[in-house]
């Protein structure tokens, strides 16, 4: 992974600021590195909104899953963010090819990863599932620092991934390797999230990067969607998890990202895990075992462990995660 030493100034989350207006969030700064940082608490606060809008989107998709499969359902909400993004924003492909390029590999990371996740939640509990794929902002920590810390978090999500494994069923174990999957794409989208968010244009290129994923996608999965245009409350729902589940929570990121960092980004998921258990207990009625809940707890642990130390956090959020 590419590092650079030099500090690339933060803009605003919004394209195309004119002249004289004055700086954007973030505008002109590099991302705010201490935790008591007023900025910080708008980061968090914009964090569990992201993650209650995905968590609320994904128990909305579960209820799809008897009548299309798991990944096509993640595909449809993909598609639902590419329409939505292409209308308002209305993007020009004549941008640089290196932008173009981590456009793409956004969207196809985000495409792996939605794919992954939603075939787990259709074998283990959400909760479960997402807490499993939240080892991937654990490893981007480790990989970039490679602290004490790192590695206490990296033991403590592997006991906790080994936890919850040990509660499943042999036909569930599955939905683990799924979400060990998604965890890997996850990692690549922290990284590629920080990379778009210092364009200018960073809301076209998050157009461009539905749209690649929709259309590369679109031969292997369209034709698996076929039940869903004949049930109005079916394309609600579709429209309802696009809206939730992808569209929201990626355009806040680049808001986070902006204020945070990608390594700060990566020490505020540590809210997500149980996000995901709350939404998950309360909307499909999936209360965690008591193996769940110590195996929850320990990613949790593991994840909130990525920002003990400031000093490596200031090197993430800044120019090492670059």
């Amino acid at each position: 992974m590419e590092r650079t030493d030099e500090v690339t100034p933060a803009r605003s989350p919004v394209s195309g600021s004119a002249p004289g207006r004055g700086p954007g969030p973030g505008r002109g700064r590099g991302p705010d590195t201490g935790r008591g940082h007023p900025r910080w608490g708008r980061a968090a606060a914009l964090t569990t909104l992201a993650g209650t809008s995905q968590y609320t989107g994904a128990a909305a998709a579960v209820q799809l899953f008897s009548i299309v499969a798991p990944t096509a359902v993640a595909w449809l909400r993909l598609v639902v963010a590419a329409v939505v993004m292409n209308a308002w924003r209305r993007p020009s492909l004549r941008i640089p090819a290196a932008r173009l390029r981590v456009a793409i590999a956004y969207g196809l990371a985000t495409g792996g990863m939605n794919c992954a996740l939603y075939e787990a939640i259709d074998r283990i509990p959400l909760g479960a599932a997402t807490s499993i794929e939240f080892c991937g902002p654990i490893l981007v920590g480790l990989w970039f620092s490679r602290g004490r810390w790192d590695v206490l978090a990296v033991a403590l999500a592997g006991a906790g991934v080994l936890v919850i494994a040990q509660g499943l069923h042999a036909e569930q174990l599955t939905g683990v390797a799924l979400a060990a999957t998604a965890a890997a794409f996850y990692a690549m989208k922290i990284i590629l999230t920080g990379r778009i968010a210092r364009s200018d244009d960073n809301l076209d290129d998050l157009a461009i990067a539905f749209t690649a994923v929709s259309i590369a996608l679109a031969p292997m999965l369209l034709w698996r969607t076929g039940p869903i245009w004949t049930s109005p409350s079916a394309i609600g729902l579709v429209i309802a998890t696009g809206l939730l589940s992808a569209l929201i929570p990626y355009l806040l990121d680049q808001f986070t990202v902006r204020i945070a960092g990608p390594g700060g980004l990566a020490v505020l998921v540590a809210i997500l895990p149980g996000s995901a258990t709350v939404v998950g207990a309360i909307a499909l009625g999936q209360r965690p075992t008591a193996g769940e809940g110590v195996g929850i707890v320990l990613i949790t642990l593991a994840v909130a462990l990525r920002g003990r130390a400031r000093r490596e956090f200031q090197q993430c959020g800044t120019s090492d995660c670059e």
